[in-house]
């Protein structure tokens, strides 16, 4: 994640001069702030605009990114990928809920559906061959209590 970082008192002279801050190299916000402000230190108190920004929708605004760094703070405790995280954030999932409701990431409903039924022990040993049951139809049942996001599927009511 990144963002363009300059002030607001350039901006308001004419000038869009500022910097690209890869934001993960800092450990918190503070310490991002302070870079920032040594970043433009040829202003006596200077004023931060967040120009421009790379990274999840949502995170970002003109005037403060602590977001990013609530959210950066949620994906390494959570243990999951980052793609895994971000699907789950771009669905609205709660920072601290996105970890317990994951389920993984399948190809499609219907191969989420097979695993979970028999993760569950749903299948009787004797259902061969997998194409017995129409999995669609149960996917379909199934996706009223779960999300999917690029592949990735969450429980929908955390």
């Amino acid at each position: 994640m990144k963002a363009y970082v300059s002030t607001y008192a350039k901006y308001n002279s004419g000038s869009l001069v500022g910097q690209w801050v890869d934001l993960t190299d800092f450990s918190n916000y503070s310490d991002f702030i302070d870079y920032c402000n040594n970043l433009h230190s040829d202003e006596s108190d200077p004023e931060l605009m967040f120009q421009d920004f790379e990274g999840p929708k949502g995170l970002y605004s003109e005037c403060d990114l602590s977001e990013v760094y609530d959210y950066l703070q949620a994906l390494d405790k959570s243990g999951l990928d980052a793609d895994a995280f971000q699907a789950g954030y771009s669905l609205g999932i709660p920072l601290d809920s996105i970890a317990d409701a994951y389920y993984g990431q399948y190809e499609s409903d219907a191969d989420f559906a097979y695993e979970y039924a028999d993760q569950l022990g749903l299948i009787p040993d004797n259902v061969w061959p997998r194409n017995c049951i129409d999995w669609d139809q149960a996917a379909r049942e199934l996706m009223y209590d779960f999300m999917e996001e690029n592949g990735h599927y969450f429980y929908s009511h955390y």
